[in-house]
């Protein structure tokens, strides 16, 4: 089973040389490594070009277009049947490869594969972000299956996307990916791969995520939260809505400015049609709602996690029998 692992770095300096000894440690053979350079302009050119090892292809970009545009330039250079992604400031285990591929070998019929994480830490992440770094660990490893993959692909990522191992196939099938998404290209690609069959968890540590707040989505909190609630309704209005006659309505819960800034989005992008429900007292309105959705001129709920009384909402639908991720959806949002 041929591998070709492919990286994208853009201006990567600083933890490039650890990144790439973890990559040419890796145990499994045959392996191809393709690692394309984004229009860099600090020393990242002079790393990869000091780069001897011969399994080693590097494409030199003169603009930086993306991530996503560079994955997909890295990908259509091999021939490789099975794609191992990886991010240019995180560390793999020696072992990383070589386990998923056998973890493939023996469960036919899964066309990705990711890993269990360790998450380290950037330079000068403040106490906040290191909570939310062990927090975020401990989600990623509370994954066990493809149906709770399936599950939380509602509302997130699942899955940290450097630790992916994929069908070259599955790749092309889902529909590369989306260089418009320049900061949450890897969830909207998710919620398409999802589509071509099952995705899986070896349920080891084989991969080191590194929390950065210099990270695009950590220094561009509002772009990441915008691109996330387009990439997650949209999955939310094929997978629920599909063959629904007329144009769906929701309701949104949050405050004021998340709903507003959340129906201007999904105004623009054509996916739902909100009604915006403003509340101070939760349960008030929410029993609104609920009236609206019993005489059906309303068919769904969003509740965004900056609702006043999130937690209130959510319990009220459960304990009217609704269910989440088909009456109801929770989603992050930090607008």
């Amino acid at each position: 089973m041929k591998v070709a692992l492919v990286m994208a770095v853009y201006n990567g300096e600083e933890y490039l040389q650890e990144t790439l000894n973890s990559i040419l440690s890796q145990t499994y053979q045959p392996l191809e490594i393709i690692l394309v350079n984004d229009g860099s302009t600090d020393s990242t050119t002079e790393i990869l070009n000091a780069i001897t090892d011969q399994r080693v292809k590097i494409i030199h970009l003169e603009v930086n277009k993306g991530v996503a545009n560079g994955l997909n330039v890295g990908i259509s250079q091999t021939e490789a049947e099975w794609i191992a992604i990886h991010d240019a400031d995180d560390l793999s285990l020696p072992q990383r490869i070589e386990e998923q591929v056998n973890y493939l070998k023996a469960n036919p019929g899964v066309v990705a594969v990711g890993s269990f994480i360790q998450c380290i830490a950037g330079r000068d992440l403040s106490d906040g972000q290191r909570a939310h770094m062990l927090s975020n660990e401990r989600y990623k490893n509370s994954i066990l299956s493809w149906e709770k993959i399936k599950e939380e692909l509602f509302k997130g990522c699942p899955i940290t996307h450097g630790s992916l191992l994929m069908s070259k196939d599955a790749f092309l099938q889902a529909g590369r990916y989306d260089p418009q998404y320049k900061i949450a290209s890897d969830y909207e690609f998710f919620t398409r791969l999802a589509d071509v069959g099952p995705v899986e968890i070896v349920p080891k540590v084989l991969y080191k995520y590194r929390i950065s707040p210099n990270s695009l989505s950590n220094s561009n909190v509002l772009e990441t939260s915008k691109e996330f609630l387009i990439s997650s309704t949209k999955f939310i209005r094929k997978h629920c809505f599909t063959g629904k006659k007329g144009e769906p309505v929701v309701v949104v819960h949050g405050t004021k400015a998340g709903c507003i800034a959340f129906t201007k989005i999904m105004q623009k992008e054509g996916i739902f049609h909100p009604r915006i429900n403003l509340f101070s007292n939760g349960r008030k309105d929410m029993r609104k709602s609920y009236e609206l959705y019993k005489l059906g001129k309303i068919d769904a709920f969003i509740i965004l996690s900056n609702a006043p009384v999130e937690n209130q909402l959510i319990n009220y639908l459960s304990d009217k029998g609704l269910q989440l991720n088909k009456d109801y959806f929770t989603l992050w949002s930090a607008l």
